[in-house]
C-alpha cells in the first residue's frame, strides 16, 4: 500500500451500504519525532479519534517489538486515551513507537533520547531535527539579508 493510500485509508473506509464514513485511528502527541532527555521520563500519549467504544486492548511496540509488560513500562487505558510510561530513559529507548489499538488504524512516533552532551551542543540538536535545521537555515539568511541592507543604508 502506498502512503498517500494509507493516509487515506486512516480517515476513510467504505462502510457496507457504500458511504463514507470516518474510520477509528490512533494519533500519538508530539508525533512524528519527539526529543527527550536521558534520565528522564517517556510519557507516550496515544488517543483514538473517531471510535464508537472502548478498544478491547492497546497494543505499544518499540521497534515492532510489542513491550506492554516489560520490565519498568507502565501502560494505563481509558475510553479514548493509552498512556505508555518509561521511567528513567536512556538511549537504547530511541527508536519508533507504535500504540496499535484494536479497533483503530495504528498510529507512530520516532523517540529521539539524547545524552546530556547531545543537549548542550546545538548542532546536535539540529542534526536530530530537521525542521530545527530548515529554522536554523531560515535564520541565517534574515541574518545575512539584514547585515547587507544595513551595511548598504550606511554607504
Amino acid at each position: 500500500m502506498r502512503a498517500h493510500e494509507k493516509s487515506l485509508r486512516k480517515f476513510y473506509d467504505l462502510t457496507g451500504k457504500g458511504s463514507i464514513g470516518w474510520k477509528a485511528s490512533a494519533e500519538i502527541i508530539g508525533a512524528p519525532d519527539l526529543h527527550v532527555r536521558a534520565g528522564s521520563t517517556l510519557r507516550l500519549v496515544c488517543t483514538i479519534l473517531h471510535s464508537t467504544e472502548t478498544p478491547l486492548y492497546v497494543f505499544w511496540y518499540h521497534d515492532q517489538r510489542m513491550i506492554n509488560h516489560d520490565a519498568g513500562v507502565k501502560v494505563t487505558i481509558d475510553r479514548s486515551t493509552s498512556v505508555l510510561q518509561l521511567q528513567d530513559a536512556d538511549t537504547t529507548h530511541s527508536g519508533n513507537y507504535t500504540c496499535d489499538p484494536a479497533n483503530a488504524v495504528p498510529a507512530y512516533i520516532n523517540v529521539h533520547v539524547l545524552n546530556a552532551t547531545e543537549e548542550e551542543n546545538p548542532a546536535a540538536m539540529l542534526h536530530a531535527s530537521s525542521s530545527g535545521v530548515s529554522t536554523a537555515l531560515f535564520m541565517t539568511i534574515i541574518l545575512i539579508v539584514a547585515i547587507h541592507v544595513t551595511l548598504s543604508l550606511n554607504s
